[in-house]
């Protein structure tokens, strides 16, 4: 209820989705004589898919003053992929006036339990650092975890969850769906091999308590 109630109030804010990313897209595709996309699932809508942790310092971070422009915002909400690859320009965005503060940034996984907590725990860790010689001001001190995940609000909210079917067949095919109910859980059978090699990549980069085993990247300087 406070999530619907933040964007009805058009508040400036963030819902990154940590799920994997066939949980977070929601859809099966089917190859027989025709394509068919079973939705089965999907993400609240505005939500942005984020499990790499780098990536994640790189928004957060290196892209901090640009979530201070509401234009840029709507672009990641709209086409996160695209933008993150497109390296925008600070000059694009000078004569756009920037927002009062940092955006509230939601945090959520499947149960908001193991996945959303570490990235919403090393969001805080990283936003610390960077402002070490500001203590105890953060650059983004309003972040949250979803109560209970995406399981608990999908099941309340079907209206504002949505499946984005695109970038199949060389993106000759958009489209987008309500789902038909439920959605894909993090060990689906039918997606067995994702799973797997999301485990894979977890290992790479997070130890068994859920702390970042690399050195971070982009937080060498430190703010003023």
């Amino acid at each position: 209820e406070e999530l619907l109630t933040i964007n009805k109030d058009n508040l400036s804010f963030l819902v990154i989705d940590c799920r994997y990313e066939y949980e977070y897209k929601g859809f099966l595709t089917l190859f027989c004589l025709v394509i068919i996309f079973a939705c089965l699932g999907g993400h609240i809508k505005d939500a942005i898919n984020i499990v790499d942790p780098l990536i994640l310092e790189r928004l957060f971070i290196t892209n901090r003053d640009l979530l201070r422009k509401e234009s840029y915002l709507k672009s990641l909400k709209k086409d996160f992929n695209t933008v993150m690859n497109s390296f925008p320009s600070r000059e694009h965005y000078q004569n756009e006036p920037s927002l009062p503060s940092s955006p509230i940034i939601i945090f959520h996984c499947e149960y908001s339990a193991e996945r959303g907590p570490r990235m919403h725990n090393y969001l805080r860790k990283i936003d610390r650092e960077f402002n070490a010689n500001r203590y105890p001001n953060l650059t983004y001190p309003e972040i949250y975890l979803l109560a209970y995940g995406y399981r608990n609000f999908s099941s309340k909210h079907q209206e504002n969850i949505i499946i984005d079917i695109k970038d199949v067949l060389l993106n000759t095919f958009k489209a987008s769906c309500q789902p038909s109910g439920g959605y894909i859980e993090m060990k689906d059978p039918r997606f067995k091999v994702q799973y797997a090699e999301a485990c894979h990549r977890d290992h790479q980069y997070w130890n068994k308590k859920g702390q970042f085993k690399l050195q971070p990247q982009l937080t060498s300087v430190s703010a003023n």
